[in-house]
């Protein structure tokens, strides 16, 4: 009777033990996972073509010291957008900050120097930039003061001219009766006469050439009495011109 009751205790302990693990039980919980941060991958892309920077040229093309200088720019663009053009000028390789247009007056240059302009065309989202070819200041030809109508007497007269550069300028004559001379330096006409002179008409030209041979011509037209020899002769000769002309200029050489 004890075995019987201590097999039905073992029974009961079974019985009444931890339940077997099931199979829901052993999985791992799952854990939500936070949405992934957002990737810069920068703006869109645009479908907007630069402008194209063509042709560069000068006015005027060969400048002197006399002459403003011009800058003309063909510019196009694919996407007829409206274009912005600038302009940064430079002389003998250094910018000159203060020169941002088109045109450069000729106070800012002298002979010689070398101009380039660096020009800059932008559209509505891009810019190109180009430099122009380097444009070289010449010499400039001289030009008369003196105005050839106030000739009245030719001995001891005066004729001035001017040099854009600043250049010392030498005088000289062409198609001038015997006896009359020009002082090279100062200009100043002599007229002495001569026994040996002809006589008639002349059309006698003052031309003052700077160290480059530029040359500006100032004429003027007188008659001469044969074997004129005495000063007041020459200056009754000097008297009796006939019509002065305008001065005339021509460029003998840069």
């Amino acid at each position: 009777m004890s075995d019987r009751r201590i097999l039905l205790l073992l029974a009961a302990a079974c019985v009444g033990g931890d339940p077997a693990p099931t199979e829901q039980a052993s999985r791992p919980k799952l854990v939500a996972k936070p949405p992934p941060e957002p990737v810069d991958t920068g703006p869109e892309p645009s479908n907007n073509r630069a402008p194209r920077i063509g042709r560069i040229t000068f006015e005027p093309s060969k400048p002197t010291t006399n002459d403003d200088v011009t800058v003309s720019v063909e510019v196009t663009d694919a996407d007829d957008d409206p274009i912005d053009l600038d302009y940064q000028w430079s002389k003998n390789g250094r910018r000159v900050l203060h020169l941002t247009r088109e045109t450069v007056p000729s106070k800012e240059f002298a002979k010689g120097d070398v101009l380039t302009v660096e020009i800059t065309a932008a559209d509505r989202e891009e810019e190109v930039v180009r430099d122009s070819d380097p444009l070289k200041i010449i010499n400039a030809v001289p030009t008369f003061i003196s105005d050839p109508r106030n000739l009245r007497k030719i001995h001891g007269f005066k004729v001035e001219a001017d040099d854009p550069d600043g250049d010392r300028l030498k005088y000289s004559l062409k198609g001038a009766p015997r006896g009359m001379t020009i002082d090279a330096r100062s200009g100043v006409l002599s007229y002495e006469g001569s026994p040996d002179e002809p006589g008639g008409d002349y059309t006698v030209s003052v031309i003052a050439a700077d160290p480059s041979k530029a040359q500006a011509r100032w004429q003027f037209a007188l008659s001469v009495s044969p074997g004129s020899t005495a000063k007041g002769d020459a200056q009754k000769t000097g008297a009796r011109e006939t019509g002065a002309r305008k001065a005339k200029t021509r460029d003998a050489g840069r």
